[in-house]
């Protein structure tokens, strides 16, 4: 993995017009991450794919255990829109 987000106990919908918070996992990190993508590209559409990449990786939170396998930390939507901007 190059990059993670929060995967557990995230509210969604659920039937019966409810909410649960037991929706979890690469799919829910997946579209934490895609949505900070979604705001980098927002400040500026310009950006290619690869730079949207790299800020994302560039931007993420150090995480303080297993490096090896959470690859560049969290992803931290501030700090990218803050990169983004800053491209303009």
């Amino acid at each position: 993995m190059d990059i993670v987000a929060p995967g557990a106990f995230l509210v969604t919908t659920a039937n019966n017009n409810r909410y649960t918070n037991t929706f979890g996992g690469t799919s829910g990190a997946c579209a934490i991450v895609s949505a900070v993508a979604s705001l980098v590209l927002a400040v500026n559409p310009n950006l290619t794919n690869l730079q949207v990449r790299d800020i994302l990786l560039s931007t993420s939170d150090p995480l303080p255990f297993d490096a090896e396998h959470v690859g560049h930390g969290k992803v931290n939507a501030l700090k990218a829109v803050k990169q983004a901007i800053s491209t303009l």
